[in-house]
């Protein structure tokens, strides 16, 4: 009952679960994940920006759905397809009948490519895909296949260029000192030996790498021949003399690299427009033939504007939720809140700019929920984009679970974005929307959440 809501964050604390400021996941507080098994309908959440399961692609599973990706990565050394398999470990097996493989084998010491690319917004030119990305989590699982050792590789890459300048360099060009005067960065995430085994590492060209190569930063233990769940986050620094990003890795729900003081980039216009589920070689070993192939297998994509986690077998209540309620006969009734200051609030906070511009969602227009972008907000309302036309809607057009929405995925870090978002779902009565937002709060401004209890405990006693 959302009288005994208003316990949830104090709950959530005592269990440990307050979160860095920095917004970082704690180990034991879900992803979006957990709210959809198995990742069924998690397209549908407006953190998500896109996802592939790989279950749908056309014909023998050679050609990639351009809904999903912009473009494939081969060589004549390489094969990029879709195979049969499933995500299977520890007794758990997922969901689907078809993984990802990308295969490579040696050529004579030339180099092999094989993968996939999807742009997060204009890469090229002008492509209607937006201006890209300050921070993006992605999610997916991986197998390394049972032969499989370290050899010179790049592996999952994050990136984007600077589309003002005619001579930016692509996402992925290695052997250089200054990235910013070429225009670009990006960061590869790729293995590396440790002892008899495997581990992860971030491969990242920025602004204060020390030298031609990737700077680097390792952490999570793997073996070949198993699947893992793997998570990374990529935050863009602030300004151009800041050195406020930051990158981060989790390995089956354990973070296991947090690497911040990082700068990206030196011009605000440059973002994270592009991600490559890439293999690239540089020239497999001659015991690698055809028939012994190094492979990789993916399933279970997932690129979001929030914490993700791992797939979840059933469904899960979120952890903000208070103790069993206590008999009704004698439970307190259900302190009445006016929305009209919570919506003001989130209204001046949108205007005033947000991180996670564009967001696509569900929004109801003219009396239909329709799928919908919305690039940015202003003083009257928020710009939305549908089917290419753009809507001139007004603040009092949104409801207040839409507005609520909106604004957490708007600004995810802003503690006090969140904390009007979770008083406006408690307002409407909307008991879900306001359970996931007093996590998100709690992860992100433990302080916050706190005086949220507070308040919410003092109307329910007054």
């Amino acid at each position: 009952m959302l009288q005994n809501l208003a316990l949830a964050c104090a709950v959530l604390m005592a269990a440990g679960w307050a979160a860095a400021q920095d917004g970082t996941p704690p180990a034991a507080v879900q992803g979006l994940a957990a709210g959809f098994p198995l990742d069924q309908g998690i397209e549908s959440h407006p953190a998500v920006i896109f996802t592939d399961d790989f279950e749908g692609w056309p014909g023998d599973g050679t050609q990639a759905p351009k809904s999903k990706w912009h473009g494939m990565i081969k060589n004549k050394t390489t094969r990029t397809r879709l195979v049969e398999g499933r995500v299977e470990r520890n007794g758990f097996a997922g969901p689907g009948a078809k993984v990802l493989e990308q295969a490579a084998w040696s050529n004579g010491g030339e180099s092999q490519t094989a993968g996939l690319q999807r742009k997060l917004g204009n890469y090229n030119r002008d492509e209607g895909l937006g201006e890209g990305l300050d921070e993006v989590y992605v999610r997916y699982y991986v197998k390394f296949s049972a032969n499989y050792e370290n050899v010179r590789n790049h592996g999952i890459n994050l990136g984007g260029r600077d589309l003002t300048r005619g001579d930016a360099r692509w996402v992925g060009m290695a052997n250089t000192m200054d990235v910013a005067s070429q225009g670009y960065f990006f960061s590869g995430l790729q293995p590396y030996a440790k002892g008899p085994g495997l581990e992860f590492g971030f491969y990242s060209y920025h602004c204060d790498k020390p030298n031609q190569w990737g700077d680097v930063r390792k952490g999570g233990d793997f073996q070949p021949g198993r699947w893992y769940c793997v998570e990374r986050r990529m935050k863009l620094n602030s300004a151009p003399d800041r050195k406020d990003g930051f990158e981060q890795l989790w390995l089956d729900g354990k973070q296991v690299i947090d690497w911040q003081g990082v700068r990206f980039r030196k011009v605000m216009n440059l973002r994270i427009t592009l991600l490559s589920f890439e293999t690239y070689y540089h020239g497999l070993p001659a015991k690698f033939q055809e028939s012994n192939p190094l492979i990789l297998y993916f399933d279970h994509v997932v690129a979001a504007k929030a914490y993700i986690g791992p797939l979840a077998a059933q469904a899960s209540p979120p952890r903000a939720v208070a103790p069993p309620a206590p008999d009704a006969r004698s439970a307190p009734a259900r302190p009445a809140l006016d929305p009209a200051p919570w919506r003001a609030k989130l209204r001046e906070e949108l205007a005033r700019g947000a991180t996670g511009w564009p967001v696509t969602m569900q929004l109801v227009v003219m009396g239909k929920r329709e799928r919908v972008t919305v690039t940015g907000a202003g003083a009257k309302g928020p710009q939305v984009r549908l089917r290419d036309n753009m809507l001139p809607l007004a603040w009092a057009d949104l409801t207040d679970e839409d507005l609520a929405q909106l604004a957490a995925v708007a600004r995810p870090d802003g503690g006090e974005t969140l904390y009007a978002a979770t008083m406006l779902a408690y307002a409407c009565e909307q008991t879900a929307l306001y359970e996931r937002l007093a996590m998100q709060l709690a992860r992100v401004d433990a302080t916050r959440a706190a005086a949220l209890e507070r308040e919410l405990r003092g109307k329910a006693e007054r």
